[in-house]
C-alpha cells in the first residue's frame, strides 16, 4: 500500500493531491482508494484524509491484519468515526464481532453512517466513553472531534462505562483483540477492565497520549503479565502480547 503521509506536501505529487482534495464537497460519499477497505464508502471530511486514502497508521493497520482473524471479537475504544471499526469487520467476517466504543454523539453519527452505507452487520456501536467507574462524566469534544477526552472542564456530559461492568452484565462477548485510543484515559479503561483482561488475555493495542499515560499503561500491562513492543517506530502506540 501507498503511505500518502509520507508524501511531501511541498512536492508535485503532494500539491496534485492537496488541488484535488480541494475541490471535494464534505460529507460527500468517496470510496476508499486501498487496503482492505478498498472501495468501502466513506463520507469526505469526516477525519483524516488518510481514512478514504487508505494510508492511515499504515503500521497499525498491519498489526490488526496480522492479529485480527475470522470469526475473532474486538473492542475499539475510541472508535471516532470508524475506521478501525470497519477495517477490524473486514478482518473477523461474517462469524466475527465489532464493539465499537464512542462518545462524541457527532462521531457516532459518522460511525454508524459508515456502517450502514457498508452494510457491516457484525459491528455493535456503544456511545459511551470507557474507564475506571460506571458514571456520567464531563467530556470536551474538541473542535476537530478527533482529540476529544474525557476532563473536569468538559461542556458535554456523557455516560462513561467499564469493560468489566459490561462483560459481567454479559453485554459484550469476550474480545481476542482490544485497541484503545481514547485521548489519556488509556490507563482508566485498562482499570476498569482488570477482570476482563486477567480472565481472557486479548491482545491489546494502545495509543497513548502523554507521557504520564505512557507510563501508566506499561506499568499496569506489566502487572497484567503483558509483553510489550511498539507499533512500528512510535513509542507512544504500544502493543501488549499476553505472556504464556
Amino acid at each position: 500500500m501507498i503511505n500518502f503521509s509520507l508524501i511531501s506536501p511541498d512536492s508535485l505529487i503532494g500539491s496534485g493531491i492537496r488541488a484535488i482534495i480541494s475541490g471535494i464537497p464534505p460529507g460527500l460519499q468517496v470510496r476508499v482508494l486501498q487496503g482492505p477497505m478498498r472501495g468501502f464508502r466513506w463520507a469526505f471530511g469526516s477525519g483524516n484524509p488518510g481514512y478514504w486514502l487508505g494510508s492511515y497508521k499504515l503500521t497499525k493497520q498491519k498489526k490488526l491484519m496480522e492479529f485480527l482473524k475470522e470469526g475473532a471479537v474486538f473492542y475499539d475504544l475510541g472508535a471516532h468515526v470508524g475506521f478501525f471499526t470497519l477495517l477490524a469487520s473486514c478482518l473477523v467476517g461474517d462469524h466475527g464481532q465489532i464493539v465499537a466504543f464512542e462518545p462524541n454523539p457527532e462521531n457516532v453519527k459518522f460511525l454508524n453512517k459508515h456502517i450502514e452505507w457498508n452494510q457491516r452487520k457484525n459491528v455493535t456501536v456503544i456511545e459511551a466513553a470507557i474507564g475506571d467507574q460506571t458514571q456520567l462524566v464531563c467530556f470536551d469534544p474538541c473542535l476537530t472531534r478527533a482529540t476529544g477526552a474525557v476532563c473536569s472542564t468538559g461542556r458535554m456530559t456523557v455516560q462513561m462505562l467499564t469493560l468489566d461492568y459490561l462483560y459481567k452484565q454479559a453485554k459484550i462477548p469476550a474480545p481476542q483483540v482490544i485497541k484503545i485510543d481514547i485521548e489519556g484515559s488509556e490507563c482508566m479503561a485498562l482499570e476498569g477492565g482488570r477482570k476482563l483482561i486477567s480472565e481472557r488475555r486479548p491482545i491489546i493495542l494502545v495509543s497513548t497520549h502523554g507521557e504520564e499515560a505512557l507510563e501508566g499503561c506499561v506499568s499496569l500491562l506489566r502487572e497484567f503479565d503483558y509483553r510489550l513492543d511498539c507499533v512500528g517506530d512510535e513509542p507512544e502506540e504500544i502493543i501488549a502480547i499476553p505472556r504464556g
